[in-house]
Formats: structure tokens, C-alpha cells, sequence
């Protein structure tokens, strides 16, 4: 199974004048070549969205909209192949209420959301949340992350497999992240190599964290993602999974 986590890029002014959509040609183009079984995908706005669903016919799109004002909204969907069944799937709120889309802690700039869904295949459980976390102060991140670590908590089964995608807007650097990744495995723990164009000094920002359960290999911080033609101003992060034998 090969996973990926992307953060599309939200550009208001691409959306009102139609630009957004040579961008995504572009998207489209690169993930029918790296063909990912499981994408996370932040920053996806409701145009975007449709776009994927009209060109990806390969993949169901499930994850609702954060509910913000709508030149700010966005999508945390997860695609997920067509060959593994959905057995359910939610979107919550990183706020005191979790179920009230449209909620958000004082210091957030924007209402911020996870989506979390059941998956099967083969007989084989995983539960992959995707998310993306407010790039605010200290304190607030911990509170973000101690709720996003409730809802998965509250959501996981034994007989599952878990995936965690997204980008938290920190690096392993943050004492808050390195002591939640602890509890899981982290393909990218040793690299230096920052995953946002901005910053190519700092180590990534976003993440896949996996079961313990679960192997890897062949995991890419794609530099090279923008050679062809600009996709983001992050860079995806992929690799290979497979169940410890």
C-alpha cells in the first residue's frame, strides 16, 4: 500500500480569476503517475474538490469542509482507491466540540478539522486520519494536538491499522509533536529535508505516522515534485506499507 500526504495550496486569488485550474491539471498529471492507494490531501478548496472528483474516476473523495468563511474554507479529504471499501468515515472539529464543524480555539486563525476513516481491505482494517493543524503559537498547537490525539483515541479499534497523514505546521523539532510521535513509527524521523519551498532550511512540517505495527520503505520527500511545472508550495510526502510478517 503506498500512502501520500500533500498540501494542495490555497490560493484565493487563483480561484477567483480560474488560474487554479492549470495548477491541478498538473496535480492530476503527478498523482496518476505516483498512483498512492491513500492521499491525504490539505489546503483543498471546493473547485478543487470537484476537479479531483471529475478526473480521479479511480478514487472515492470523502472528508467535509472545515466551514469558515468561504474565501478561507477548505477540504482535508482523504482519497482512498476504488479496491478498498469504506466502511465509515467522519470529519471533526479541533475545538472544544468536536462534532460542531465550524468551531475553532481562540487562537486559530481558521476553524481546523480532521477526517478520520475505517477502511478495508482483503480482510485487513486501517483507520487513516488526515489533517491540518493552525500554524499559531506554542500553546495552542499542544491544545490542538491534545485534541486531535482524543479523537483518534475515541476512534480506534484493536483490529486496525493506524495511519495518521497531514500537515501540522511543526517539526519534530516541537517537543509537543516528538512526544506524540512517540507512540507511533515516523518514515521520515532521520531526514532533514524540509517538506514546505518556503523554508528549505527546517525539517518537514508535514508528516505520515504509522502503526507500530506496520513496516516501510521507499519513503520520498519529493524536492523534485515542481520540476515539470509548479504544483505547490509544499512538497508530498509518500511511502510504502506493509504489514510486519
Amino acid at each position: 500500500m503506498k500512502v501520500m500526504t500533500f498540501n494542495l495550496k490555497h490560493k484565493i486569488l487563483e480561484d477567483i480569476f480560474g488560474l487554479w485550474k492549470k495548477r491541478y491539471r498538473e496535480i492530476i498529471k503527478y498523482l496518476k503517475k505516483e498512483n498512492p492507494d491513500i492521499l491525504g490531501v490539505q489546503e483543498l478548496t471546493r473547485k478543487g474538490k470537484h476537479f479531483l472528483k471529475k478526473e480521479l474516476k479511480d478514487y472515492q473523495i470523502i472528508g467535509k469542509r472545515r466551514h469558515s468563511i468561504i474565501l478561507t474554507n477548505e477540504y482535508n479529504c482523504l482519497l482512498i482507491k476504488n479496491d478498498y471499501k469504506i466502511i465509515s468515515h467522519n470529519t471533526y472539529s479541533l475545538s472544544d466540540k468536536i462534532t460542531h464543524l465550524g468551531r475553532k480555539t481562540k487562537s486559530d486563525k481558521f476553524p481546523r478539522i480532521c477526517v478520520v476513516a475505517h477502511i478495508e481491505k482483503d480482510n485487513i482494517k486501517y483507520m487513516v486520519v488526515n489533517t491540518h493543524l493552525d500554524n499559531s503559537d506554542t500553546k495552542n498547537k499542544k491544545r490542538l494536538l491534545k485534541i486531535y490525539n482524543k479523537i483518534v483515541e475515541i476512534n480506534k479499534n484493536d483490529d486496525e491499522y493506524l495511519i495518521l497523514l497531514g500537515d501540522y505546521n511543526m517539526t519534530l523539532d516541537n517537543k509537543n509533536l516528538k512526544e506524540f510521535s512517540i507512540n507511533y513509527k515516523d518514515p521520515f524521523e532521520n531526514n532533514d529535508t524540509s517538506s514546505f519551498t518556503g523554508y528549505p532550511n527546517i525539517k518537514a512540517i508535514d508528516h505520515i505516522f504509522l502503526d507500530k505495527r506496520l513496516n516501510y520503505k521507499n519513503e520520498k520527500i519529493d524536492i523534485n515534485s515542481n520540476d515539470q511545472s509548479y504544483l505547490s508550495d509544499h512538497y508530498p510526502l509518500s511511502c510504502i506499507i506493509e504489514r510486519k510478517k
